[in-house]
């Protein structure tokens, strides 16, 4: 919009009815009639013809006019091409812009979870420490390898409250390291499933959310990367996203890697369950329901 309204002012000062171009010219025109006039005036002797030279009825511009005028002109051309030079930088932002939004817009990788190719990029990126969003056992997850550094990434792209902790997906080899006896063996024994455990850390005096998952693709990433968080796809407070085009449109420029699998159909969310407690309280009912809880599970 500068630079068209800067184009617009500098052309109208050079080339439109008043413009400079046109103020010379007319300038000249009047200096040449006012010319012919002093020399037709001058070699004669009629006194009409002396009464128009000392009567004043012929109107020329004055020199402070014409410079006055020219001037302004001057001013209008000045700031036109002001205006032009400090626009060339906002072009320049401008296009850059628009240059790295189209970069960003692929910044993820996705990933094809049902296939082999699939599974290994997961488990290289996660090796590495990035954040991917997948089909778990239930609905989708953003997830990465249970460390700190990885725990803050993920309150970041949650918006989340720092005191709250993530659910922590691993085999049942990993969950007795973590766990030990804290843990009733009638959950061992009912696991892998959509259960979620709230117990008691066997190494930290805190509590830990953990679930061994039932599902063959993420049994083989947990055996190559360990125990990894996982959250519900959402900002802190708002609606789990579980379609995958929906994912991507929100979650694009926060996350590493999208993984899908066109042949999960999960929609239910976890069941969770607090044996941190006696007696054991089910806080949310999901997948799995109460009385099948009760049934498997002594409360």
């Amino acid at each position: 919009m500068l630079i068209i309204l800067s184009s617009t002012l500098l052309l109208a000062g050079l080339f439109s009815e008043n413009g400079l171009l046109n103020a010379h010219k007319k300038k000249m025109r009047l200096e040449e009639t006012q010319r012919e006039l002093e020399l037709k005036i001058v070699t004669t002797t009629s006194n009409e013809e002396i009464d128009i030279k000392q009567g004043g009825s012929i109107y020329t511009p004055s020199g402070n006019e014409l410079m006055k005028n020219t001037s302004n002109r001057l001013r209008i051309i000045c700031a036109s091409l002001i205006c032009l030079v400090l626009s060339i930088p906002i072009l320049i932002m401008f296009i850059n812009k628009e240059r790295n939004i189209k970069i960003d817009e692929k910044k993820f990788e996705e990933v094809d979870m049902n296939t082999d190719a699939g599974i290994n990029k997961i488990i290289k990126r996660l090796n590495e420490n990035k954040i991917v969003i997948m089909p778990c056992d239930t609905i989708y997850g953003i997830c990465a390898l249970a460390n700190e550094a990885n725990k803050k990434k993920l309150e970041n792209i949650k918006k989340r409250d720092q005191s709250k902790s993530f659910i922590i997906l691993c085999t049942k080899d990993t969950a007795r390291e973590l766990v030990a006896d804290n843990c009733p063996e009638t959950v061992y024994n009912f696991w892998p499933a959509p259960l979620t455990v709230i117990v008691n850390s066997a190494k930290k005096n805190e509590r830990i959310a953990i679930r061994v998952p039932k599902n063959k693709k993420l049994e083989k990433i947990l055996e190559s990367v360990g125990a990894i968080y996982s959250t519900s796809v959402n900002i802190s407070g708002e609606k789990s996203i579980n379609d995958v085009d929906e994912i991507i449109s929100a979650f694009s420029q926060s996350v590493d890697v999208i993984a899908y699998d066109k042949t999960s159909k999960q929609t239910e969310e976890s069941t969770i369950l607090d044996v941190s407690c006696y007696p054991f309280k089910i806080i949310r009912e999901g997948s799995i329901s109460k009385k099948t809880i009760k049934e498997k599970i002594s409360l």
